[in-house]
């Protein structure tokens, strides 16, 4: 890479940075003395997730290279706040929408970002499966969480093949009459 379009990128950077700091008033979740231990888990969590979001902004990047940093970035506010990276916290921190999101890890709306960029999706979300795995692995998640989640967001799916095969006598070859006899015989005589 040439040190004309490094720079470029690093320019891009640094201006993605200046941008994502929006909020300079962080919105607090109190609780009262008498709360839950609950609810004192609820407020801290708001309060990690909206100082990682508030830093957010509205991203906009040119290149694979900016995107990535954009997603970098995310991961690195999660492990500040100690928060668990979710696939709508990767679309937020990249500007968009869940479902715009996986349209780009489809190929979809490449324009000039191209298969590259789809990549890159589909590493990151396979970061955070892999993490939420070894959550539900070693016991620190719930297993049925994980089959939610896996399920949900990582196509994972309960699946069972099950083969019909016909077994009767009315296969080719048999003549009309012969066919007729033996439905006949197979119905079944009420004798009552």
């Amino acid at each position: 890479m040439s040190n004309t379009k490094s720079s470029g990128i690093e320019d891009n950077i640094k201006d993605i940075v200046k941008s994502t700091v929006k909020n300079p008033n962080p919105v607090n979740m109190s609780i009262k003395e008498t709360d839950s231990e609950k609810a004192k888990i609820k407020a801290d969590l708001f309060n990690r997730l909206w100082n990682i979001t508030s830093k957010r902004g509205v991203p906009k990047f040119e290149s694979t290279e900016e995107a990535a940093f954009l997603i970098e970035e995310y991961f690195k506010d999660c492990a500040e706040a100690n928060l668990r990276p979710t696939i709508r916290g990767l679309a937020a921190s990249l500007g968009t929408v869940y479902s715009t999101l996986n349209d780009w890890e489809n190929g979809a709306r490449d324009g000039k970002l191209g298969n590259a960029y789809s990549a890159l999706i589909k590493k990151a979300k396979q970061f955070i499966a892999e993490y939420d795995e070894l959550l539900a692995v070693e016991g620190v998640d719930n297993p049925i969480l994980y089959m939610f989640r896996a399920k949900n967001y990582y196509g994972m799916q309960d699946k069972q093949d099950i083969t019909i095969t016909p077994n009767n006598n009315l296969e080719a070859g048999h003549t009309p009459d012969e066919i007729a006899k033996q439905i006949e015989s197979d119905i079944p005589i009420d004798m009552e």
